[in-house]
């Protein structure tokens, strides 16, 4: 009988670190990936600050919404408002890709206190800021550090975490992050009613300041793969500085488009046609040039041919699309049928994140028992499913218990399955590239967001509009749309509330046809996971991933074989 290897964990005296040093991972294809796993108080004080961190990365996202009023106010002017958030997602979907690459090459701990400082920066700026176009200089400037911040983030977590346990924090993780999307309004009002607005950005600094405290003297996991070469040509060509040149202004050209599309100019107008054209013609030219890089691309080819990983990035951007146009529009449902307050309407959408918290822990304690992503994807997505279907039944006379009912169900639903596809990501890949590979997925939940949030907008204006010329002929529908969800009672006359608010109850539950939509999509996509088992022991260099998760794993390798076989030609 041949004998076994012992196990030689070993743990620094008083480190709250294990070292796994395996006969394993002491082979010499895998020695350069001996990991630190943090244990005890150093990992939840990683985890706490985490946490904290991710939920003011995203309150900064949506908590602006109800300090607007405010801020044009001060600077006298209307004509930035949509760049007050556009600025933001613009800015944070550019750069997304690129971190990535920058945590794949440069010292992990360095480059995240460099992203940090950059929000953290931006957030100062938008606090001190003296006139409109300086906030969004600002706001640009956050978009850039939370790229990194939310790849980080969620990169530390998955590497860092105990294996058993990678699934429940992941989503934790996402639901505290959901929560700072709903919240936010309601944080904003509450500051800028009670304080100023300038704190809607300052308060990114005292909790900036407080996590800090939980990473500063905290080892970080390193997810670089230590036999790449670390020549300066090899860093440039590696983080693919050319290949982002081009992925950067498609990327605004795009969103530009569907920002100003039908509101500043008409979508036949040259200027949106020229952005549409622009951002085909350089993203054609990006793929080609990815394509040829190989697996030293910002997006490699090889991932991209990964199923896995090719199904949990779509995936990803249904559920965050989803997501956010329930985030939006049903406070809009509140404020205008039922006569809230942007802070009560915030209060209505508890009963959403309550479930999601709920679900999010139960299903990932139960991740290792489960083992597939692919139920709870199928599940959460069938959920989120039933539940736009039912919110777009709701009238002006629709009771609590059904937008509270239905809610929980949205939020079970979300609880499942937004963490999963990260999960498949970081169980189907190498750990060099998983920074690159979160970095995909990210980039394609915050690119849904803007995309969807676009769409979904113009379904909103063209069906409230048409709404408002059917139930009340006699009113202008433009006046009445521009005075907003809370605002048109003082431009219509009494007589005609109930036709207002019928007609947004309209425009609202045909976004949910979109969220519907998206969360069918969403189902669809996720079977492209397969069998892969997630949440198991982390996967390391040389170990091959076993099922569907090693065909994709082999299909990864040619493909990175032929892009790097033709750059050397």
């Amino acid at each position: 009988m041949q004998k076994s290897e012992p196990d030689s964990r070993t743990t620094e005296p008083g480190s709250g670190v294990d070292t796994l040093s395996s006969q394993e991972e002491n082979a010499p294809e895998q020695k350069n990936d001996e990991q630190p796993r943090l244990t005890g108080l150093p990992l939840y004080a990683l985890l706490i600050s985490m946490l904290l961190l991710i939920f003011i990365v995203i309150l900064d996202i949506s908590i602006v919404s109800t300090a607007i009023p405010r801020i044009t106010d001060e600077f006298h002017t209307i004509a930035d408002i949509g760049w007050y958030g556009s600025a933001y997602l613009i800015s944070q979907c550019s750069v997304q890709p690129l971190s990535g690459r920058i945590f794949s090459f440069f010292p992990f701990k360095a480059s995240f206190l460099i992203f940090f400082g950059v929000f953290e920066l931006g957030s100062l700026i938008c606090g001190v800021a003296q006139s409109s176009k300086m906030l969004v200089v600002g706001r640009a400037i956050c978009g850039i550090g939370s790229a990194g911040l939310t790849n980080a983030i969620l990169t530390i977590i998955g590497v860092a975490s105990p294996p058993g346990k990678k699934a429940m924090y992941m989503g934790i993780l996402m639901s505290i992050s959901s929560c700072g999307q709903i919240i936010g309004p309601l944080i904003g009002g509450a500051l800028t009613e009670h304080v100023s607005w300038r704190w809607c950005f300052y308060i990114n600094l005292p909790v900036g300041a407080l996590t800090s405290f939980g990473f500063l003297f905290t080892p970080f996991p390193d997810v670089r793969d230590k036999k790449a070469d670390r020549s300066i040509k090899s860093i440039f060509m590696g983080i693919d500085i050319p290949g982002f040149l081009q992925f950067a202004p498609s990327c605004v050209m795009l969103l530009l488009a569907l920002e100003w599309g039908g509101t500043k100019y008409a979508w036949k107008s040259a200027t949106i046609i020229g952005l549409l054209c622009g951002a085909v013609v350089l993203f054609v030219i990006f793929a080609l040039w990815e394509r040829r890089h190989g697996d030293l691309a910002m997006i490699p080819p090889s991932l991209v041919g990964n199923r896995a990983v090719f199904s949990s990035c779509i995936t990803s951007l249904f559920n965050g699309s989803g997501m956010i146009i329930l985030s939006y529009y049903l406070p809009i449902y509140f404020q205008a049928t039922k006569n809230a307050s942007p802070t009560s309407s915030g209060v209505y959408m508890l009963p959403s994140f309550i479930s999601q918290v709920l679900l999010s822990i139960t299903t990932g304690g139960s991740m290792r028992k489960i083992g597939y992503a692919l139920l709870p994807l199928l599940l959460g997505s069938a959920l989120v499913s039933t539940s736009y279907g039912l919110l777009s039944t709701l009238k002006i006379n629709s009771g609590a218990g059904e937008w509270i009912g239905y809610q929980i169900i949205a939020g079970a639903g979300r609880g499942m399955a937004l963490q999963m596809p990260i999960l498949v990501v970081q169980s189907s890949v190498a750990k060099p590239k998983i920074s690159t590979g979160t970095a995909m997925v990210l980039w394609s939940q915050f690119f849904g967001m803007a995309l969807f949030l676009s769409v979904a907008q113009t379904v909103f204006v063209h069906v409230l509009k048409t709404a408002l010329h059917e139930y009340a002929p006699s009113l202008d529908a433009t006046v009445v749309s521009n005075a907003g969800a809370t605002g048109f009672a003082s431009v219509v006359p009494p007589e005609y509330h109930k036709a207002v608010e019928r007609a947004y109850a309209k425009g609202v539950a045909n976004t949910f046809y979109l969220g519907l939509a998206l969360s069918l999509g969403a189902f669809i996509s996720s079977f492209g996971t397969g069998t892969l088992k997630v949440d198991m022991a982390q996967l390391k260099d040389g170990v091959k991933p076993k099922g569907d998760a090693a065909k994709d794993t082999k299909t990864e390798e040619d493909a990175g074989q032929e892009g790097n076989s033709s750059m050397s030609s």
